[in-house]
């Protein structure tokens, strides 16, 4: 099993990048184990408090930093990373946000995204690409097809209806 550190090293001031995880896009994750890392729905944008406490951070471990560490991200990350300082035990959480960030302990695996239900969300750098239909769902594309190649027009008038009303002679033969 691989461990969910709380503290990440003094050296490493770079403690969130992005990674690209199938099906979610690229997620925010830490730099310490490449995890993945979420926001609280309870947690206040820029309150300066973490509403996960006790149990709950028994369940959802905070991303923390030694005293006088300032948080710097990697690859993607574009928002604005802080610190608060826990009121429990006093840890300087990451924040991404304003949001305090947490691991989840059922994530085992750099990856991992079990920790995305209700009241709690992965924080999505870059949106993962909506899926393009194959070249046989269309019934004009062909595997070969260049992008230049078009499909033959559709004629503007089918031939039955060529003129609105044409009139036609009756072929039908009384006995």
């Amino acid at each position: 099993a691989l461990a969910l550190p709380s503290v990440v090293a003094a050296a490493d001031t770079q403690v969130v990048t992005g990674r690209a995880i199938a099906g979610h896009g690229t997620l925010l994750v830490a730099t310490s184990n490449q995890m993945t890392l979420y926001t609280f729905d309870n947690d206040v944008p820029g309150s300066g408090v973490s509403n996960c406490t006790g149990t709950c951070l028994a369940t959802w471990p905070a991303l923390t930093v030694a005293a006088g560490d300032t948080p710097t991200g990697g690859t993607g990350v574009t928002g604005t990373l802080g610190t608060i300082t826990r009121t429990d035990n006093g840890a300087r959480q990451v924040t991404y946000n304003g949001l305090p960030l947490y691991f989840f302990i059922n994530d085992k695996a750099p990856g991992d995204t079990n920790g995305i239900y209700t009241g709690w969300r992965a924080i999505t750098l870059v949106a993962a690409p909506s899926p393009t239909p194959s070249p046989s769902a269309s019934p004009t594309a062909s595997p070969t097809a260049s992008p230049s190649t078009t499909a033959a027009p559709l004629p503007t008038q089918s031939p039955l209806i060529a003129t609105p009303w044409r009139r036609v002679p009756s072929r039908l033969m009384f006995a």
